[in-house]
């Protein structure tokens, strides 16, 4: 059937980046924007966040290692023939607020009128600060680890804009909500103990911890 197709692909995709190459990025400037959005919205964002964060040569951590502040259009340092501050592979940044921060739009409401956030929490991660200006105004999407293994969220929804916020929510943990404006009735939040709600224009901490 065409969906065994489909978890076989993505299986095989996943093959690929940890045993073919090793957690390595193995693309060029267009693959890899699409393996790392593939990998992601298919449930690996971890395996992308491996790719993205690996220190060994090819990938974004040796540049850094290598002392690089910006990206370069190879992935090996060159002297004065490549540039070393180009968008070659500049498209993992687009992955850092799409899917770290997880602000994303909603093709249904162009313009952030209504828009998603739905941060991933990979493990060897501790925290994201991610803010995104919308014609509504400021999005903010910051989580933190802490050390009693719930996630606090804080999160901003500018005024006239909705946002759909889908948190990774098991059968044994809450989620609980607070709004820096003052009192949320949490009881009227549809969805809330799925970890799949909206949120309309405020500033919120949100924590989600074991039961």
């Amino acid at each position: 059937s065409p969906e065994t197709e489909v978890e076989r692909a993505i299986a095989r995709m996943v093959e690929a980046v940890l045993v073919d190459h090793g957690g390595h990025v193995a693309t060029g400037i267009f693959g890899t924007k699409y393996l790392l959005n593939a990998l992601s919205s298919s449930g690996h964002a971890e395996v992308a966040y491996r790719m993205v964060d690996q220190a060994t040569y090819p990938g974004w951590g040796h540049m850094i290692d290598r002392g690089a502040t910006t990206i370069w259009e190879t992935w090996k340092e060159s002297d004065n023939t490549f540039s070393n501050n180009h968008p070659m592979f500049g498209t993992v940044s687009e992955w850092y607020y799409r899917w770290l921060g997880g602000v994303r739009p909603d093709p249904e409401y162009p313009g952030f009128k209504e828009f998603i956030l739905a941060p991933s929490t990979p493990v060897g991660l501790e925290f994201v600060n991610c803010s995104y200006h919308s014609p509504f105004g400021q999005i903010v999407s910051n989580w933190k680890k802490e050390a009693s293994g719930s996630v606090r969220y804080e999160m901003n929804v500018p005024e006239g804009s909705m946002a759909k916020v889908i948190l990774s929510l098991s059968n044994s943990q809450k989620i609980e909500i607070e709004s820096k404006q003052g009192d949320i009735e949490t009881d009227n939040i549809e969805g809330l103990g799925t970890g799949q709600f909206k949120l309309g224009g405020g500033d919120y901490i949100i924590t989600v911890s074991n039961i």
